[in-house]
């Protein structure tokens, strides 16, 4: 018979499963032994809590958290396949199941159980099945009249019946089967060296103890995968914690990570999450632990699991945010049932994006979690991030609280690289004199010693060179360096092996990773024993399961100069590739960079810049703007050297450029400046319609503001802004969002040039105009809180607090921004505690972000409420720490008032030395950075005044410091110079007290207890 299932079929399905259940567990139904809602179960049908068997101590809780999932088909004859549970996999991880059971009309197919041995074995998830088979026991043994009293199907238990008929011999074989086994995934490799053998003993025993970061550090080539490796197989094999290996090289951004590491924990192909519609994704991602996750992260996280992530441009930090979020819950969860190590590999070839991702997600961590990182520390070869960028990482990751150990390797000692040598070189005979010459050559660095042992081997038995012969051979053989070795090799594989060259140059395309169907597939003939010969007799080539991989970066490097094939060649081998690149299985990132350097080994060079383009904008919308600025200057550089240039394409691939430089702060005034003059004379060569030019020229200007603000020119600021919005109301459907920010950003001009009150007023008018715009409303009401903050906090307290109603339409960096303004609005609200206790939080959130700007303001903040207090030890600690980062991000209109109040710490402890020195550098910041604007402002601005009034502060400090007349009269003199306003010059020059000066300073900024504290 065929049924077609009703919701009421299958609800009495569940109910019936439910019973069979309770009867072989021997409990009884309750509150927490239930079914969950019809059409409400969050991804799964019920759950149980099943008492410990005796003897069982290697759960921690006293009761296995059971969930179980019912799944009732109409398809009889046919296995269950993986996708129709996946998503109660994924939920059983996220709600820290102990077991789950697996319930169906159908069977299981050998494949499926195959596959669900893997996620058990990584996830430390039981996984039971019952089939047709179970059911059909369960009902015999008790009577289909008793299943017919709690379901009200009429037809279910004749379709059981007959599902068990149809199945049955298969359905035997499947049921009843409890998957949860353990099996080492990495193969065993010889540690070489006391010393390497050494750091291994101490890694382990250090991960043993407890969890936080080890770093293994040295050269390119030096071995730092297999000392990784091995360190990961004896965590596996004896100590059963669940390992995580995760190949940065292949996460092109943030997002791609996140989805990596969810791969590790869940164990579920991306196949499979790609056909989840949003309901499924909702159920997946509602629930870690116990812990509902809020809406708005829900949210992010379905962006991420979206093909496309355009909602990520503009708000890639808070994006990034919850998805650090997201991955640092559910690791706490994973690790209840078994300790995660995550291991991260070829870091360098992250880029700037990709790097701060990963600190934050190390900083969030914070010594919770295992954590391996391999970490190159030779030049960097790359060319993703600058060296500079690169050593500033490492310094970052070197000074994380949670780094428990580093391991440096060295080369080998000659004792140990000749006993590899000899080894290596077995079975054929080489004297001890012959292996000194090659150690002598080559050097001790294991990378190095493999592929010249493989380069030795490969020509000696195709050129059946006699043992006598070798160390002459040896020793005249070219030999300049690493790379020079490889391309030994590599020539010599491709001249000597029939498709050798023809197999590295797919894998070069392909980024390193192909199956050897599609490598034979581009090639047109079978390539199974070149592909055997490479993979077992040299380093370059691994094969794991069905997939093909280049061994090393540097292997991979060599390989893509692709200067082993001739011209035709590589043409045709190109034009395969191209054709079948749809079979090759790559993300969107790899399939573009693949597409880019296909078309132009075609000579396509117009389609290449065009591929290159469309790469540079997507990666620019994803907020990889290092990556982006990378393919905008590829883009370019094609265009440029074809006849007939497409200049519409050239001036998008000149303005994505600026627009990423701008973005990465990497310029120079006079750069970018040329810069721009060059993008507006390609703008005006561009032949395109009138409504795309006012398109272009729009998004030019906007480019130009940017810099322009960035360089404090407010005065031509105000110029273009009015010329961007008049065109963009002459737009036929002008975007609000876009129309509000250029408000605000001319209302700033005018702050700046003019006054905070012509400012107001211009946003008042601005907002009248443009009511929906949530950025223009942020601003306003940000300058609102300035204007009476130092009269009234409670009223700037109000403005702040609306702000928290548009967070929701705000980037990290805003909210975080309106946070610490309000914890410090806070503290001058008199509350100290409250305020102390959320700058604290939020510190924290600042280092794990990042936003060094915001940590140095809070830093600040924290000292003077320390330093109100009473705890001025506190409050030095807290200063020194803001100091040093605006000290080393620059960030002057953030260091001058923390400096203010250092001499005020200073000048209660009796330091007047080092309260001098502060007041020092306090007057070399206002003269170098303030003294202009201040002389060319035609009177006193709002703006200046927190300025004017650290003047005072410090001339009176220095009046009332124990030291020398004539050191401090020209400090005296300075700040003379530099007060504009002729009160304040008088006041200065009579000599004025601290007293007196906090007296005249404390009725127009923030005084609590008699002392004024000078906020950023």
């Amino acid at each position: 018979m065929s049924l077609n299932i009703s919701d009421s079929d299958w609800r009495d399905f569940e109910k019936l499963i439910f019973r069979l259940l309770l009867d072989e567990y021997g409990i009884e139904e309750n509150k927490i032994n239930r079914l969950t809602q019809a059409k409400k179960d969050g991804g799964y049908d019920g759950i149980f809590y099943i008492p410990c068997p005796q003897g069982e101590n290697n759960h921690v809780q006293a009761f296995i958290r059971t969930l179980f999932e019912a799944k009732l088909r109409n398809d009889l004859g046919h296995s269950l396949p993986l996708q129709e549970f996946s998503k109660a996999l994924i939920i059983s991880i996220n709600k820290n199941a102990n077991r789950l059971i697996i319930a169906t009309n159908l069977y299981f197919s050998q494949g499926t159980i195959v596959e669900l041995q893997k996620y058990s074995k990584y996830t430390g998830l039981e996984i039971r099945f019952l089939t047709s088979y179970d059911i059909h026991q369960w009902l015999e043994n008790r009577g289909v009249s008793f299943a017919q009293s709690f379901i009200t199907s009429s037809n279910l238990i004749g379709f059981l019946q007959e599902s068990y008929q149809r199945n049955q011999s298969r359905a035997q074989e499947s049921s009843q089967k409890s998957i949860y086994h353990f099996q080492p995934v990495f193969c065993h490799t010889e540690i070489i060296g006391c010393d390497r053998k050494r750091a291994l003993s101490e890694s382990l025993s250090v991960f043993r103890q407890f969890p936080g970061i080890i770093t293994v550090e040295g050269e390119v080539g030096i071995g730092k995968s297999v000392f990784t490796n091995q360190v990961l197989r004896e965590l596996q094999e004896n100590e059963n914690y669940n390992v995580q290996k995760v190949d940065i090289e292949y996460c092109s951004t943030p997002r791609v990570l996140f989805l990596e590491l969810l791969d590790h924990i869940w164990h579920i192909p991306f196949q499979i999450l790609n056909t989840f519609d949003e309901e499924t994704s909702q159920d997946i991602l509602r629930w870690i632990g116990d812990w509902e996750v809020p809406e708005e992260m829900r949210r992010t996280l379905l962006v991420a699991f979206s093909k496309s992530a355009n909602e990520y441009h503009n708000s890639s930090d808070l994006f990034n945010y919850y998805l650090t979020e997201y991955i640092y819950k559910i690791y706490n969860i994973v690790k209840q049932r078994k300790p995660p190590v995550l291991c991260l590999t070829n870091i360098n070839y992250a880029d700037e994006d990709l790097l701060k991702f990963l600190l934050q997600l190390l900083k969030k961590f914070d010594g919770t979690t295992r954590i391996l990182l391999e970490l190159r520390t030779s030049l960097y070869i790359n060319n993703r991030v600058t060296d500079q960028d690169w050593a500033d990482f490492l310094s970052t990751v070197w000074q994380l609280p949670s780094l428990r150990k580093r391991v440096y390797l060295k080369e080998w000692d000659p004792e140990d690289s000749i006993s590899f040598i000899r080894s290596r070189m077995n079975p054929l005979p080489i004297s001890l004199h012959c292996t000194k010459i090659i150690q002598r050559r080559v050097g001790k660095n294991p990378l190095h010693l493999d592929t010249f042992l493989d380069y030795l081997s490969l020509r000696t038995k195709n050129e059946n060179i006699p043992e006598a012969y070798w160390e002459e051979y040896i020793a005249n053989c070219p030999l300049e360096n690493i790379n020079h070795t490889i391309f030994l090799l590599i020539d010599r594989l491709a001249r000597t092996l029939r498709h050798a060259g023809e197999i590295l140059f797919v894998l070069g395309i392909l980024g390193g990773h192909s199956s050897e169907f599609f490598i034979t597939l581009c090639i047109g003939e079978a390539v199974a024993e070149t592909l055997d010969y490479i993979c077992t007799e040299t380093s370059l080539l691994k094969k794991q399961g069905e997939e093909i991989c280049v061994s090393h970066s540097l292997y991979l490097a060599a390989i893509q100069k692709y200067d082993y094939l001739s011209s035709f060649s590589k043409q045709r081998l190109a034009a395969g590739v191209y054709e079948y690149l749809d079979e090759a299985g790559l993300d969107s990132f790899r399939r573009a960079v693949a597409c880019i350097e296909l078309l132009k080994t075609l000579g396509e060079q117009k389609k290449s810049a065009e591929c290159a383009f469309n790469l540079a904008e997507t990666l620019f919308k994803d907020g990889q703007f290092q990556a982006s600025c990378r393919y905008y200057t590829e883009a370019r550089v094609f265009l440029e050297t074809i006849d007939g240039i497409d200049e519409a394409l050239l001036f998008r691939c000149m303005l994505g450029q600026i627009k990423c430089r701008l973005h990465l702060e990497e310029f120079t005034a006079e750069s970018m400046q040329r810069d721009i003059d060059n993008c507006k004379e390609a703008l005006d060569h561009c032949a395109v319609s009138e409504e795309l030019a006012r398109e272009y020229l729009i998004d030019y200007l906007i480019a130009k503001n940017q810099f322009l603000h960035y360089f404090g020119k407010f005065q031509e600021s105000l110029h273009e802004v009015g010329n961007i919005l008049s065109l963009l109301y002459r737009c036929e459907c002008p975007d609000v969002e876009l129309i509000g920010a250029m408000w605000a950003e001319y209302a700033i001009a005018v702050k700046e040039t003019s006054s905070l009150e012509n400012a107001l007023e211009t946003f008042r008018r601005a907002v009248r105009i443009c009511p929906g715009s949530r950025n223009l409303q942020f601003a306003h009401l940000t300058h609102l809180s300035e204007k009476c903050s130092s009269f009234d906090p409670r009223q700037a307290q109000d403005y702040l607090l609306k702000i928290r109603e548009l967070e929701v339409h705000l980037n990290l960096p805003d909210r975080m921004h309106n946070w610490v303004n309000l914890a410090t609005i806070c503290f001058y609200c008199g509350d100290s505690a409250q305020a102390y206790a959320e700058g604290k939080r939020l510190i924290r959130e600042a280092y794990t972000l990042g936003l060094s700007n915001e940590e140095g303001r809070l830093s600040n903040l924290l000292g003077c409420i320390a330093l109100y207090d009473g705890r001025q030890q506190e409050a030095l600690s807290y200063f020194l720490h803001g100091l040093d980062i605006f000290k080393e991000e620059n960030y002057v209109a953030y260091l001058w008032p923390l400096l203010v109040n250092l001499s005020t710490l200073y000048f209660w402890q009796g330091q007047d030395q080092e309260a001098f020195r502060s007041i020092r550098q306090c007057t070399d910041i206002f003269r170098s950075s303030y003294l202009q604007r201040i002389r060319q402002t035609p009177r006193p601005e709002r703006s200046y005044e927190k300025l004017h009034i650290a003047i005072i502060l410090l001339a009176g400090t220095l009046h009332e410091l124990h030291l020398p007349e004539e050191q401090t009269q020209l400090l005296l003199d300075e700040l003379h110079a530099l007060a504009k306003d002729s009160v304040i010059m008088d006041i200065i020059s009579l000599a004025v007290s601290r007293e007196k000066a906090i007296e005249l300073a404390s009725g127009s900024t923030f005084c609590l207890n008699g002392e004024v504290y000078i906020k950023d």
